[in-house]
């Protein structure tokens, strides 16, 4: 049996080494953005980390913003620097999650915000989650708005005490800030998502502005995660899987190495010695 464990154990480890070594071969090939009338600029995509975001955002504020002007201008660089549609990892980066993202997407899509930045798409929940960290930067604190009636997520953030609600994903209309307060009762979310594609099978309608109205009505929104991070154990893992994908055969490999070295006959003598040793003393 100890045999058997030993090859199977040398037989993943060779595996794993001969995919980690096939990914570093392919070439990621950049994004090609598939836009239509989304407020997206192709010119934002050297801003590809959290440091030269805040960067530009801070070059963009007059002296003396306030805290809804730094919220602003972050919701309108995210609805220019990202358009619709969930990143995912490609085979060059993690083909660990590639893979398993085919049992599980929640393994294909990255979580945490300094990947995100580094692609060119975004999904509601990566948009949300780069937002949150972008206004943490400006000490602004933040929470998460989940949509259960259908499933979308988006951000609040306190501004003079106040609690209010941004989307730079779907891109609403909203032409002033809305309270979380007034977002709840329902009505002003069908007017800011007004003829915006809805999801089927989530009321009479078709339109996003009715559908949300109605997870108001029912109380299918939520409002958590006050100045925390979402998604930390989630970002636990990707990080473990991430080094794995990279480094997990050389793991493998000294395992095998010294389960072959240290055999069923070598266990036996090494524990004679040390019994031996230990009458000694």
């Amino acid at each position: 049996m100890f045999d058997g464990l030993r090859i199977l154990l040398l037989a993943v480890t060779l595996f794993a080494g001969a995919m980690t070594g096939w990914a570093q071969t392919k070439t990621c090939i950049p994004e090609i953005a598939q836009f239509t009338d989304e407020v997206y600029d192709p010119s934002l995509g050297n801003i590809d980390t959290l440091d030269k975001a805040e960067f530009f955002l801070r070059g963009q504020l007059a002296k003396g913003y306030s805290d809804e002007d730094a919220a602003e201008a972050i919701a309108r660089f995210l609805r220019a620097r990202f358009y619709h549609g969930f990143s995912e990892y490609r085979i060059c980066e993690d083909w660990i999650s590639r893979f398993a993202g085919f049992a599980n997407r929640q393994w294909l899509s990255p979580i945490r915000p300094e990947k995100i930045m580094r692609y060119k798409s975004a999904g509601c929940s990566q948009n949300a989650l780069v937002f949150q960290e972008l206004l943490r930067r400006f000490g602004i604190s933040y929470a998460t708005v989940s949509f259960w009636h259908p499933w979308h997520r988006a951000t609040a953030a306190k501004i003079d005490g106040d609690w209010y609600f941004f989307d730079a994903n779907i891109e609403p209309h909203r032409p002033r800030l809305v309270s979380m307060k007034e977002l709840l009762q329902g009505d002003v979310l069908r007017d800011m998502y007004r003829g915006k594609p809805g999801v089927p099978g989530y009321g009479p309608s078709l339109d996003l502005g009715l559908q949300f109205q109605q997870a108001a009505k029912l109380g299918k929104i939520t409002f958590t995660d006050i100045d925390h991070y979402p998604a930390e154990r989630g970002a636990m893992a990707h990080r473990i899987v991430a080094w794995l994908s990279v480094f997990g055969w050389l793991v493998g490999l000294v395992i095998s190495l010294l389960a072959i070295a240290v055999g069923p006959q070598s266990r036996i003598g090494f524990l004679r010695r040390a019994q031996a040793l230990l009458r000694r003393n």
